[in-house]
This record gives C-alpha cells, structure tokens and sequence, in this order.
C-alpha cells in the first residue's frame, strides 16, 4: 500500500493574513485540481462521476484507500492556507460526500466527522467575501446542497440518534464545527436578499435547537448568541423567538448556568433589542419569572456566605448573577412600562434585599434604585 508523504510548511494564522492575499493562489489552485481530478473522478482524464467513487468507497477498494490518504492530506493543507476561492466549492463539498463514502450525518463513522471538521473550516474561509453575484455564479442546486450541508450538521442531542462511536467521533470535532457553521450562517444569510434572510425558516429552527441543546458546552452557547443580532430579523416572528430565554432556563433548571453565559444572554437580548427585534410578549414575561428565580436563589445565597471568606469565590459569582439580573429587570421596565407590574409584584422584597445586601456595586445599586422608583 502506498504511503503519501506530503507536508507543507506550517504557518500561523497571523503569518498567514500578514502575507500578500494572494501569495498561495498557485497552491490552492493546485490543490483544488488534485481534488477534482483524483477524488471525484475515476481517473484524472474522465469526466467527474461521484456515483462510482462513492461506491469505491464503500467497496474500500485500494484506489479507495490511497484517495482517501490523498484527500485527507489535501484537506489538511487547504485548512492551513488563508483563501477565499468561492468557485471551489462545489469541489470541496463533492470530495468530502466521495470521501465519506456519501455517508449521511446520522451515519458518519470517525473519520468521516474529521474530514467533516476541515471542510467546514475551508467553507468559511470561501464564505468570507463573498457577494451575492458568487452565490449566483454557483447555480441554485448548490445553493441548495450549500444549505442542506449547514443544516444537517448542525446536530441537536446527537445522542438520541447516533451509534455509540458515531456519536463519540462527533462529540471529539462538535465545538468546532458547530461554531463554523453559526459564522457560515451569518455569511451566508448577509449575501442574500433580507426577505429571503427572514424566511430561511429551516435554517432558523436548526439554530434556534442547537442553541437550546444543553450537550453543547459553554462556549458554543455563547458564540451561538453573539450571532443573534446579525440575523436582523427585525419585528418577524421566527423559530428563533426567545431562543436565549429557553437555553437560559434549560442549563438554569440543570443547575449548569454560569455567570458568564448569563452575562452574555443579556447581552445579546440587549443588542438584539437595539437591531429592532421585537419580543414576544409572553417570551417577556417568561424571562422576568427566569430573573427573578435567578436573583432569589443568589440573593438567599449571598445572604448566607457574605461573610464567610473561605467562599469568597461562591460570593462573588452570586454577586455576578444579581447584578446582571438587576441590569435585565431595569431593560424590560425600560423597554416597556406594562412589564413594570409583573416585575413590582415578583420583584419588590427582593429589590429590598438587594439594596440591603449590594450597597457596596454602584451599578447594581443604581438598577434597583430605578426599578424601586419606578
């Protein structure tokens, strides 16, 4: 069996956007054909024919295993080399579904998420600077098999459906390849027309249940809300109404909400709010109740273990938690008055609380103050 040794030079991500744009042209190019041409075709001078090479694949032919080296090296190399070659594309998806066999999500073995993983890592890099006249150029099949690639492995629970080692060879690239595919999101809704952007209803609701998958860690969560408010959905109800009070109280009612991610839902709410997105009343109301739970269980903590100095770290996430949730409570009375009854009566013992407790933050003491006097 044949033994690829093929290795370019490592680069670092700041040595590559420190080069000339268009230093690695000749490289990519070079690349890009080796794939069209001994990947996705039976031999290098026969027309393209995906059928045959799938099956070679699956037949794990020697063919197949020497392509299958070449195409992972060339992957890998495409990974490493800052470009932006959009009508490379369809390329690059025919060679990862050959490469894995035509093999669906549901049923990617280990490998197959790897390849998985770097491909979509070169689909962000074609994705970035792309206009819509690029989208255009590549035919409205691919845009569609585009979509169908973004939303298919944007996986929720992929442990309700996966085999065992399907599911731990995914769980190994899941962080990466989910972060991709929210930034691919955002490139690939900014190159379309706005109405068509609200109406991507499919790939919404593929959002809004990855979010929501409490499987995710921290930081994909996070990086999921930041790309809320380039959505721009405006006042349009969508899949993604109140997405980040639903992932809130699902890691709130498994006791795995963290002050950070806190943080950053009411950021983003916040910067949503300011892009002109209207919120669900009921979505309002549900986050209030969400608030006020948050606050009481730290408040009653922070009461407790103040003093207690061997807990300082506990003390000081608890004071996290009450003076973002002080911060949320004065917003919704900001944004809008009728909220201010429910808040009163959920909320007057505990603003009472808190400005017994806080007198020490300004910015919490500031919010309540504002909320007590409205």
């Amino acid at each position: 069996m044949k033994t690829f040794q093929w290795r370019i030079s490592l680069t670092t991500k700041q040595d590559n956007y420190e080069m000339d744009f268009f230093a690695f042209r000749p490289h990519v190019t070079t690349l890009y054909s080796a794939l069209s041409r001994h990947i996705i075709r039976p031999n290098p001078y026969a027309a393209q024919d995906l059928i045959s090479q799938i099956q070679e694949h699956l037949a794990v032919t020697p063919r197949a295993t020497g392509t299958l080296c070449l195409g992972t090296l060339i992957l890998e190399s495409l990974e490493k080399l800052h470009h932006h070659c959009p009508t490379a594309i369809p390329i690059l998806l025919n060679s990862l579904w050959v490469l894995t066999a035509g093999r669906t999500p549901r049923k990617k073995v280990g490998q197959d998420w790897t390849l998985t993983k770097k491909a979509a890592s070169i689909l962000l890099m074609n994705f970035r600077g792309m206009h819509s006249e690029n989208l255009a150029r590549l035919g409205a099949n691919m845009t569609e098999t585009l979509k169908t690639f973004v939303q298919s492995h944007l996986i929720s629970q992929g442990s309700r459906w996966m085999k065992t080692k399907a599911y731990v060879a995914w769980s190994g690239v899941q962080e990466s390849i989910t972060m991709n595919l929210y930034d691919m999101i955002i490139e690939f809704l900014g190159i379309q027309n706005r109405q068509d952007t609200r109406h991507q209803t499919e790939m919404l609701q593929a959002i809004a249940d990855s979010m929501g998958d409490t499987t995710q860690t921290e930081d994909v969560t996070a990086h999921g809300f930041s790309i809320l408010p380039k959505l721009n959905m405006g006042p349009n109800s969508s899949p993604l109404d109140g997405v980040i009070n639903k992932a809130l109280r699902a890691r709130w009612n498994l006791n795995s909400l963290s002050p950070q991610l806190w943080t950053q839902g009411y950021r983003q709410r916040k910067a949503m709010h300011t892009t002109g997105t209207i919120f669900n009343p009921d979505e309002t109301l549900q986050l209030i109740h969400l608030t006020a739970e948050v606050m009481q269980r730290h408040v009653d903590l922070f009461s407790i273990l103040h003093t207690h100095h061997s807990l300082e770290g506990i003390t000081e996430e608890s004071a996290s938690f009450i003076q973002i949730g002080s911060s949320w409570l004065r917003e919704l009375t900001i944004d809008n008055m009728s909220n201010w009854s429910l808040i009163n009566q959920l909320t007057t013992e505990l603003i009472k609380n808190v400005l017994n407790l806080r007198q020490d933050d300004p910015i919490t003491l500031g919010n309540c103050m504002h909320i007590y006097v409205c």
